[in-house]
């Protein structure tokens, strides 16, 4: 839930039981709010913003000044159970814009990957993804360690075939048709995924891949290269097809690293051999080649 914000002077972030939060939400407006945002657990907040813990929210609200702020703070704690989180002076700058500021770029040996408004790096394959709804700029770490899996693969296989499963932003596929595959195809069940990856194919002028929504089994091709950064049980599901469209190399991400043994496990039952195996983070990244 959020209400249209109008920042002034001074914010006040106070976190309540989500069963109270309407109630704090009225109380923070009758004492002088000017605006308010709301952080839940289940919704993405605003980039380098923290999201609360489950079942509480974050509430932050503007105030003209800082007594009006500390004043309907006193009310509040007065007649609910809240912990104040940060009061302070907003910062003089503009916020429509400044979120820009936490979206950062990516780079792997011969690849950069940013949002459109950040210089590329020099003598780099350039990658522009404009961030939109819950989708980043290749930074996270799942996608990362897809990148560098891809840019080793393309500079020993130039000109390979590529499968992107789950292609979400299109950003894997086109990352390996900007190092040098000879096309890339982009495998996405979600419409919005994949008008978004339409847009960010022709924005970046890249002719040589394409994406669909036709499930796995009913493609004839088999690729050099495939690629998949999905959930880990989607990645047991799809466990065989992603194998049988295989003719060389497999990447498998999108896994946490409790769930890393048992897909070594069924994958290397299938007949791939398990030749990488990288993990930042919580994140684990698993290369297979095929025998």
């Amino acid at each position: 839930m959020c209400y249209r914000l109008r920042v002034d002077s001074v914010y006040l972030i106070a976190e309540i039981d989500e069963n109270h939060a309407e109630f704090l939400s009225e109380s923070f407006y009758e004492n002088g709010s000017l605006g308010q945002e709301w952080r839940e657990n289940h919704l993405m907040a605003m980039p380098g913003a923290p999201s609360p813990p489950p079942g509480k929210i974050q509430i932050v609200s503007f105030f003209p000044t800082l007594q009006a702020a500390q004043t309907a703070l006193k009310m509040a704690q007065a007649q609910w159970n809240l912990q104040l989180v940060d009061l302070a002076p907003t910062e003089n700058k503009d916020w429509s814009t400044s979120w820009r500021e936490h979206i950062p770029a990516t780079q792997t040996q011969h690849l950069w990957v940013g949002p459109p408004w950040l210089p590329p790096a020099p003598n780099k394959q350039t990658l522009f993804i404009e961030p939109k709804m819950a989708f980043g700029t290749g930074d996270h770490p799942s996608t990362r360690l897809c990148l560098e899996e891809i840019d080793a693969f393309c500079s020993s296989f130039p000109g390979c075939t590529v499968l992107d499963v789950g292609t979400g932003t299109g950003i894997l596929g086109m990352a390996a048709c900007k190092l040098g595959a000879h096309h890339a195809l982009g495998l996405d069940n979600d419409s919005a995924a994949l008008g978004y990856a339409q847009e960010n194919i022709q924005f970046n002028k890249i002719h040589n891949m394409q994406v669909s929504n036709q499930e796995m089994h009913l493609i004839n091709e088999e690729f050099e290269l495939v690629v998949a950064n999905i959930y880990a049980n989607a990645l047991r599901e799809l466990a065989g097809a992603l194998c049988k469209k295989t003719k060389k190399y497999l990447v498998l991400s999108g896994i946490l690293g409790p769930q890393s043994a048992a897909l070594e496990m069924l994958f290397s039952n299938l007949g791939m051999r398990l030749s990488v195996k990288h993990e930042v983070r919580e994140w684990v990244c698993l290369g297979f080649k095929i025998p």
